[in-house]
């Protein structure tokens, strides 16, 4: 066999494997780099731990393969993947404080007010919840959770900030937030987001309840421009609780901005930094976490997190439990 077509299948196989170890390496860190600004690497870095699972595992098989090209672009892929866990991993350590809470936050994106609002009052009720966060949650929908929670003799305040709910669906939606009466809240303006905004002061606490842009292709500067304001809040201080859906993961790097400001992720503080809220219909694994319970050093300690089911939304809901300071 002539020395060009020994190996002209290891240059073929190298011309292609290449640009799909940059191409990989482009998408695990584009979110770190701050690179993240346009689709589709807008979009990827929200699943960046199933990307990086996906390559190692690839490029350990083809470590395996008796082919001297493959294991080399297997070794390389599987090192690039293996680079990400340094920053992923640790969200699967718990670090709760011991101790009783004093402030029970509930969460659900309520999927322009189509989720079960029966279901809501049942979760806030039942649990206590002293602030209920409720994006994309019209007016008359917080209204309807008041009264069925009331029925269960559990009053409760609510405000509903952003425009009316759109008619055909398209956004941008309403934010409503309930605040258990007896906590005697003072809804104060919220900081600017195309989605609507609510803000409490609940005892020591501001309560801030949030729906950034999501990065649609074409709507990825609204994504950016959305948390640019919720960065000035963490970096602000004070005891404050970002609660929401952010339309962004641990990973991507408006919320990377917000964390480095200052705020900590409640989820990831409970170990359960890769629990995936979005979309709730779909397989666990594909999941992303995109809702959080983000507090600022002065407002205290998270003591318990979990995920919720709500019928009718395609978002699971977060049940917090915080001792503030």
């Amino acid at each position: 066999m002539s020395p060009v077509r020994r190996w002209w299948p290891a240059a073929l196989f190298g011309a292609v494997a290449t640009p799909v170890v940059l191409a990989l390496g482009a998408v695990l860190w584009a979110p770190a780099a701050g690179l993240d600004v346009r689709t589709p690497l807008a979009q990827l870095g929200a699943f960046r731990p199933q990307i990086a699972f996906v390559a190692f595992t690839a490029g350990v098989c083809a470590v395996l393969v008796p082919w001297r090209p493959a294991r080399i672009a297997g070794l390389a892929c599987a090192l690039v993947a293996a680079s990400a866990v340094p920053q992923i991993a640790p969200r699967a350590v718990a670090d709760l404080a011991a101790g009783p809470a004093d402030l029970t936050v509930l969460s659900v994106n309520v999927f322009l007010s189509q989720a079960d609002a029966a279901a809501v009052a049942r979760l806030a009720v039942g649990h206590e919840a002293d602030v209920v966060a409720l994006p994309e949650g019209s007016a008359p929908f917080a209204a309807e959770v008041v009264r069925l929670a009331a029925a269960d003799g559990v009053a409760y305040l609510s405000e509903t900030g952003g425009p009316d709910m759109p008619a055909d669906g398209g956004g941008p939606f309403p934010t409503s937030m309930l605040v258990r009466a007896d906590r005697a809240p003072r809804f104060v303006p919220g900081p600017p987001l195309r989605y609507g905004t609510v803000s409490a002061v609940v005892g020591p606490v501001t309560v801030t309840a949030v729906h950034p842009t999501a990065p649609v292709p074409g709507a990825e500067q609204a994504w950016r421009d959305d948390h640019a304001p919720l960065v000035a809040e963490c970096a602000r201080g004070g005891p404050l609780l970002l609660v929401g859906d952010f339309n962004s993961t641990l990973d991507q790097s408006p919320m990377r901005a917000i964390l480095a400001a200052g705020c900590r992720d409640a989820g990831e503080i409970a170990g359960r930094g890769l629990a995936g809220t979005w979309p709730a219909r779909t397989a666990r694994p594909l999941r992303v976490p995109i809702d959080h319970v983000l507090l600022t050093p002065g407002a205290g300690e998270v003591t318990g997190y979990a995920l919720v089911d709500v019928p009718h939304t395609d978002h699971r809901g977060l049940l917090v439990t915080i001792r503030t300071r």
